[in-house]
Formats: structure tokens, C-alpha cells, sequence
């Protein structure tokens, strides 16, 4: 799964840290767009890795098998990267944290849903008890900050930066 992650890593992760870095500089291309491209290079990688290497998983062995991989893989991990990139807002982490943890951090969804995919016990195991404590560290490193002040949740939280990468318009990344 090291693959995965390094697939990850380098579409969302570069998209992210490009939108982190258009946003200290100002102009650049819109959130959706990078995202949206960096989205369709990643099925298209998670795709052929699909095809190639789909006999570890418990899916059916053949086309369909392969697609269904490939689709989970990619839209789960983008929700799960969309959760974190909304809970690093949120905790409000530096724009040079966000540079830094962009890349290495962006595959890690992706990789823990092709973990889940694998055919042995221990590896969904370990998959789902990482994945359930990495969302409630999200959790609770914006919750521990936003305690107190009226602000939104973290379902809310996600959801609106949801409606701005949608709108194109642009992140406000905490300095």
C-alpha cells in the first residue's frame, strides 16, 4: 500500500501545497480546479494500480473487482483527505504546517482504504482502528480550539470548506 500512499501523496499532496502556496502568493488557479485535476490523475493512477495488482484484495479478481478497487480507494480517500485538509483549517495550523504536512500527509487516506481492501484480518484491523483514531484526533484538535466560541462544528467546519472549493473561491488558510 505503500504505493497508494505515494500516489496520494503526490496528486492531493502537490495540489494541496499548490493551493497553499497560491494562497500565500495570491492569484494561482482556482481550489476546484486543482483539485478536480489532481482528482482525475489519481483515479487514473489508482486505476492501472487496480489492474495490476488487485489479486491481495478481497474483491472479485476481474474487471469489476478492479474498477470497484479503484473507485473506493479514490473517493473514500478523498472524503478522508477532504477531512483533513478541512481539520488542519480548523485547528487552525500555520500555513507553513499545512506546506509541510501537504505532501507526505495527503496519502495516508488513501492508503488506509486500500488497507481495508486487503485480504488479511490484521491489516483491515489495524486499517480501521488507525482511520477511527486519526478522525477522532481531527476531531478533537478542532473541537479543543473552537470550545467556547460559538463557531461551528466539525461536520459544519468540513461541509463549508466543502462550499467554498466548490464556488472557486478563495481558502482562507490561517497565517
Amino acid at each position: 500500500m505503500l504505493w497508494v500512499w505515494v500516489a496520494g501523496s503526490l496528486t492531493m499532496g502537490v495540489g494541496a501545497f499548490l493551493l497553499t502556496r497560491s494562497t500565500l502568493l495570491g492569484g494561482g488557479p482556482s481550489p476546484l480546479f486543482v483539485v478536480v485535476c489532481a482528482a482525475i490523475v489519481l483515479f487514473a493512477v489508482l486505476g492501472w494500480m487496480g489492474w495490476r495488482w488487485s489479486a491481495g484484495s478481497w474483491l472479485p479478481d476481474e474487471a469489476r473487482g478492479r474498477l470497484l478497487w479503484a473507485a473506493l480507494v479514490g473517493a473514500v480517500g478523498l472524503a478522508g483527505w477532504g477531512f483533513a485538509a478541512a481539520t488542519t483549517f480548523g485547528a487552525g495550523f500555520s500555513t507553513t504546517a499545512q506546506a509541510v504536512l501537504a505532501i507526505p500527509g495527503s496519502g495516508l487516506p488513501f492508503a488506509l482504504v486500500a488497507m481495508l481492501l486487503l485480504k488479511p484480518p490484521r491489516v483491515n484491523a489495524f486499517a480501521m482502528a488507525a482511520s477511527v483514531i486519526l478522525l477522532l484526533v481531527g476531531y478533537l484538535l478542532v473541537a479543543v480550539r473552537l470550545a467556547g466560541t460559538g463557531e461551528v462544528s466539525v461536520p459544519q467546519l468540513y461541509l463549508q470548506y466543502l462550499e467554498v472549493l466548490l464556488d472557486g473561491g478563495p481558502i482562507a488558510i490561517p497565517m
